[in-house]
């Protein structure tokens, strides 16, 4: 059992909502990577930062970043972003929000288990709520530490309890087993405990992880339309069209015409390469 977004009809109207939902995070994991509020900068020699928006999706790190770029006076300091997700259909909302802002940035179809660039080449990578739908999360963590230069920064964000996954229990009853996909019960990114080791094995040090909680609200009829895409149907989280039924009415006698309310729990983790 496992998450896969279904991406094809995906619109702009979808793509904003999935950042509203995602901004938190990506705003924290920024601040913790010491690239938010101010960059890093210097009054001597200039501070070249060459970042990696891995799983980047349609870019939310990256505007994030750019934005507060524009709004200070940071000086003496050399931005590149490239932007990298295995969806195409992401890729293509990326590289349009790049071209239509003039960021110093690129987009570039990638597979966070092989990244396809050299060693020593970032000094971020920066994964924000994606690691966690990879196959292979040990092999992400390492490919992230060969394309790091030495001090370079990794930084990442997954979570301990999606919001969604109460209203999941709620609409099933509790005479219906219902298991959570094995991300958020087993693995190596459970608790900062293991985030730790898990980092500190790939040979990560100075790992930091804090816990992030915040709400996000949709609308009723926008909230099922990205559950849907999210869960999927036959084969998918919930096993068919019928549970989904149960779910989707659950959801519609609950909230009615307001909004749907979610609280998120999260890791943001971020290490230093040696």
């Amino acid at each position: 059992m496992s998450i896969k977004m279904d991406y094809s009809t995906i619109s702009d109207a979808d793509v904003e909502k999935m950042e509203q939902m995602s901004s938190p995070s990506a705003t924290a994991l920024l601040v913790q990577a010491g690239l938010l509020p101010v960059p890093p900068s210097s009054e001597s020699n200039p501070v070249k930062l060459r970042i990696l928006d891995l799983a980047c999706g349609a870019g939310v790190i990256t505007s994030l970043f750019f934005n507060s770029l524009a709004n200070t006076n940071t000086t003496n300091t050399e931005t590149h972003v490239t932007c990298g997700d295995l969806e195409p259909q992401m890729v293509k909302f990326a590289q349009a929000r790049i071209e239509r802002n003039g960021w110093n940035a690129e987009v570039v179809v990638v597979d966070a288990q092989a990244i396809p660039f050299p060693d020593n080449k970032f000094t971020h990578v920066l994964m924000n709520m994606g690691i966690q739908v990879v196959p292979d999360q040990a092999r992400v963590i390492q490919e992230s530490f060969r394309v790091l230069a030495p001090s370079g920064l990794f930084g990442m964000t997954s979570a301990s309890t999606p919001g969604w996954l109460p209203l999941i229990h709620a609409a099933l009853g509790p005479s219906e087993s219902f298991t959570p996909p094995p991300m958020f019960t087993s693995g190596p990114l459970l608790s900062q405990a293991s985030i730790t080791s898990f980092l500190n094995q790939a040979g990560f040090t100075q790992v930091e992880v804090k816990t992030l909680s915040f709400d996000t609200t949709t609308g009723v009829e926008e909230h099922l339309v990205m559950m849907r895409r999210m869960l999927g149907l036959e084969g998918g989280m919930l096993g068919g069209e019928e549970r989904w039924g149960r779910y989707e009415r659950y959801v519609r006698e609950r909230f009615g015409e307001g909004e749907v309310k979610l609280t998120s729990e999260m890791f943001v983790t971020t290490a230093r390469k040696v």
